[in-house]
């Protein structure tokens, strides 16, 4: 017995001699959908396998605490005069943040939301804003031995609107209405927020901060700290008047990478009346990233927020403004980019021929077996 008869006798694949195949028309429908089934997905999953993938993980955030995070935002606000407007970071204990390398502008807007004329770009200091033009005093000679009302708040003289003011503010009271204050009927301030009023403002930029919980914030008045408390002076200035209708065009913290999501970008708010408080509270996770091309990993972070207004005026607490309030995950997430190998690939494509195959096979087989049941029973 040669090795060739020997070797047949192992053979697993036996054939019918031809006179005993038997070739019907469903069988070679159902060929015919086999082969186009096995093509449609060989395609498919030669596509997957040339493409780039992505497996996810959790780690513990390992980057050191000192790092730093840059926020990136560009905000419109439909009504807000960018004159009384405000930038503040702080931290969690409600201290303005220290060392923070920010480069935020903001620009004058119309009516309808449109750049005004004429109008430039003009550089903000975080937590460092004087929103008032300062050279806006009131050069009108006073009487002499003039002692102007403190209106209660000091035993005094106020002689000036913002002497007023400041015994206010030393009293912890607020001025309702400026229009009850002598001192404050012609103030240059109030006339410049009467003859801007109606105009918005886009803030735009960025600042790095520390990688800690904070606030950042954008609100009208000068942002001070007062006996360890941060707060904003409005210049007596009512918050109903502070409308903070606004578009978030983008917001996100950290470099981009594929895929990341933006969860406020393009969002728009409107308010009816002003001296609405626009609270954003978020968590903010680390991320990872690396790319299959060059092994580079980028650090960022992406985000998930709630949003929740509050009226001022009912509540009779809070500020009118755009308020972003975060914490940062102790859980990393790490995607690495990656290609299928290609021992994975030859398996899925054998797979595939062979599941077809089979599949096909069982189906033409009953179909064949029940179509001469039937015509036997006839």
């Amino acid at each position: 017995m040669g090795l060739i008869t020997m070797i047949r006798e192992y053979d697993l694949f036996a054939k019918p001699l031809d006179d005993f195949r038997i070739k019907t028309s469903f069988g070679g429908i159902i060929s015919v959908l086999s082969f186009l089934t096995i093509a449609i997905l060989f395609i498919t999953e030669t596509i997957s396998f040339i493409h780039v993938k992505t497996k996810e993980s959790l780690f513990i955030d390992y980057t050191p605490g000192d790092t730093n995070v840059t926020i990136y935002f560009d905000i419109a606000f439909h009504k807000l005069p960018c004159d009384f407007l405000s930038v503040d970071i702080l931290d969690q204990g409600g201290q303005s943040q220290e060392n923070i390398i920010d480069n935020v502008y903001k620009m004058r807007l119309d009516s309808d939301g449109n750049l005004k004329a004429n109008s430039e770009m003009v550089k903000l200091v975080v937590n460092n804003n004087h929103t008032i033009i300062p050279n806006l005093n009131s050069t009108t000679p006073l009487p002499p031995n003039y002692c102007g009302s403190c209106y209660g708040a000091s035993t005094g003289c106020c002689n000036t609107c913002d002497e007023v003011r400041e015994a206010y503010q030393l009293r912890g009271w607020s001025i309702q209405n400026l229009d009850n204050i002598e001192q404050c009927k012609n103030d240059p301030i109030i006339k410049l927020f009467t003859e801007r009023e109606g105009e918005g403002c886009r803030v735009t930029g960025r600042a790095m901060v520390a990688k800690s919980g904070g606030n950042f914030h954008i609100a009208p008045g000068e942002g001070q700290s007062f006996r360890k408390t941060h707060m904003h002076v409005l210049k007596g200035i009512s918050i109903d008047r502070f409308n903070i209708s606004h578009t978030i065009n983008h917001l996100s913290f950290g470099e981009g990478f594929p895929d990341k999501k933006l969860p406020l970008n393009n969002k728009v708010f409107i308010d009816e009346n002003g001296g609405i408080m626009h609270s954003y509270y978020a968590k903010i996770v680390p991320i990872s990233y690396t790319y299959v091309s060059n092994k580079y990993e980028v650090f960022s972070y992406q985000f998930s927020a709630t949003h929740v207004k509050k009226d001022i005026l009912k509540a009779q607490s809070g500020l009118p403004g755009f308020f972003f309030i975060y914490e940062f995950s102790p859980i990393m997430v790490r995607y690495e980019e990656y290609y299928e190998s290609f021992g994975r690939y030859a398996v899925n494509l054998c797979a595939i021929i062979g599941g077809v195959y089979t599949v096909a096979a069982l189906v033409d087989s009953f179909a064949y077996k029940s179509i001469r049941i039937l015509k036997k029973d006839k």
